[in-house]
């Protein structure tokens, strides 16, 4: 029954932290490496289940066995009883201590292992840059000092876990020492018969084993709960905006694109952009040009709504895309991302990802961009300003700001940023 209900809060679990993924904003993935979600989703879980399977049930019954045993006890002696308890209340006082500090030390090396796991994801994911660059061994050297910390605070969460239980049992044979003497001189001085001392000393030490149990056990769910603070610490992460009720749709999208006044940051106390204002009609070819960290891929992932904007709207054919669905909205846009990314399947499952119903023949016509963009309303971010002199318009964005916009020959004549950065690529 245990393990049927921890494979089955692992499963509810998995499931949730499946569609939590779906639901949370890139922003979540910038801050946080694949590995460390991994690492949750996996070692965590498993820790989880593992401790529950065991712990759980071994803790019900030694609480079970305490409980009797006690009852027992105090129909034999209710006042050697109370020494008893009182040396137990000094055990659950000792677990407490322990408790508190195995969380601390759990919690430290789910950190640790999470850092490890997005390493080693990094490390493969990387491997050809790592050898063709020769970092070999400083990817090695990397792992080695993490692996080390991985011992490290494993070896202090196991001597915090482990050591409750020697701990434990001597206070219960101390407890078993005290009562012994007391119990020796009340058969002594005839209060207590031989009978009802040696059925006192069965129920006390069948209380006393189970009582080292039922510490170890609180102790070591401490490393469960810790792996179980990090799962909810990742569930309770905002999610992205529920989509409008009162919805808009757009069907078959003629093109027409519109920044009004869009101001957008990463954190809500610094804003990357401000005002942002431009104009694209249907069919026209937009290029976006910019030094690294421009605010290029941002001004794109505005566009299909991978953020939501701080101020200002963004039109689609004169509908705010506020008040379309992320569905709605994508589904009028094809997306052409300068990193391959191959899933699991064929080549021609891969082809056909956002049009899981292509024909074969779909599948391989292969036609070029130009013929693509024919007809259609296209943001192109470019490096190479020799493939968008034909642009209808090129906006040049620096510090998250448009700082011009134009055609080619507009663009050179005023002789600004988009002129200095063309002659540089071919002086």
């Amino acid at each position: 029954m245990m393990t049927s209900f921890s494979e089955r809060l692992s499963l509810k679990l998995r499931k949730q932290i499946s569609n939590k993924l779906n639901g949370l904003s890139l922003s979540y993935f910038d801050g946080h490496k694949p590995g460390e979600i991994l690492s949750k989703a996996t070692n965590d879980l498993d820790k989880m289940s593992e401790t529950i399977q065991t712990g759980l049930l071994n803790l019900f019954t030694a609480i079970g066995t305490i409980v009797g045993s006690i009852i027992m006890m105090m129909y034999y002696n209710v006042g050697f009883t109370l020494i008893f308890i009182v040396f137990m209340a000094i055990s659950m006082t000792l677990t407490k201590i322990f408790t508190n500090k195995t969380i601390k030390y759990a919690l430290n090396r789910q950190e640790k292992i999470e850092k490890l796991t997005a390493q080693v994801e990094e490390a493969y994911s990387g491997r050809i840059i790592i050898q063709s660059f020769n970092k070999e061994d400083e990817s090695i050297e990397r792992m080695k000092q993490i692996t080390d910390e991985v011992a490290k605070a494993t070896r202090n969460t196991d001597f915090i876990t482990y050591a409750i239980n020697p701990a434990i049992r001597f206070i219960n044979r101390l407890s078993q020492v005290v009562i012994a003497i007391l119990a020796g001189k009340a058969l002594i001085d005839g209060r207590l018969t031989v009978g009802g001392f040696q059925a006192f000393f069965v129920y006390l030490n069948q209380a006393a084993e189970p009582l080292t149990e039922a510490s170890y056990m609180i102790n070591s769910l401490q490393s469960a709960l810790a792996s179980v603070e990090r799962i909810y610490e990742m569930l309770d992460e905002e999610e992205i905006s529920k989509d409008p009720q009162n919805l808009e749709e757009v069907s078959n999208a003629e093109g027409n694109v519109e920044f009004v006044n869009v101001k957008f940051g990463y954190s809500k106390n610094k804003m990357l952009m401000e005002n942002i204002n431009f104009k694209v009609k249907k069919g026209q070819k937009v290029a976006i040009v910019g030094n690294t960290g421009a605010g290029k891929t941002t001004l794109i992932n505005l566009l299909m709504r991978f953020y939501d904007v701080n101020g200002g709207k963004i039109l689609l054919d004169g509908k705010d895309t506020k008040n379309l669905t992320r569905a709605n909205l994508r589904s009028n846009f094809g997306m052409v991302l300068q990193d391959t990314w191959l899933f699991e399947g064929t080549v021609a499952e891969n082809i056909a990802y956002g049009k899981p119903d292509a024909t074969r023949k779909e599948i391989e016509i292969g036609k070029a961009m130009e013929t693509l963009m024919q007809n259609r309303t296209s943001f192109i971010i470019a490096h190479r300003l020799s493939t968008i002199v034909d642009a209808d318009i090129i906006l040049v964005m620096k510090d998250g700001t448009i700082i011009e916009q134009g055609n080619h020959k507009e663009l050179l004549e005023k002789n600004g940023a988009y002129a200095e950065l063309y002659n540089s690529q071919f002086a």
